[in-house]
């Protein structure tokens, strides 16, 4: 990422591959997460389930390498805020 700039660097092999497509665009602003999507992406609501548990282990493995945190608890803390946030009156 430019430190400079809000955006995320996009890998080269997402730039080269002919059939990438977006999914979605997510931000922290003013305390909030904003979120932008492709609704049309998908026509069964668990491809969606399928995709966020696949990002899960993407932010797992991250975690494990810039930390060298266990897998299994890094994974047991990110399922606790999902749980929790699920949980809660604006879920």
């Amino acid at each position: 990422m430019n430190d400079n700039s809000p955006e995320l660097d996009v890998d080269k092999s997402i730039r080269e591959a002919e059939d990438a497509r977006e999914l979605a665009r997510v931000w922290v602003a003013n305390q909030q997460l904003a979120v932008v999507f492709d609704e049309t992406l998908w026509d069964d609501p668990a491809a969606w389930g399928i995709f966020l548990a696949d990002f899960m282990r993407h932010i797992r493995d991250a975690y494990v390498d810039r930390h060298g945190s266990p897998p299994e608890e890094v994974m047991k803390r990110i399922g606790e805020g999902l749980r929790a946030e699920l949980a809660s009156a604006e879920a």
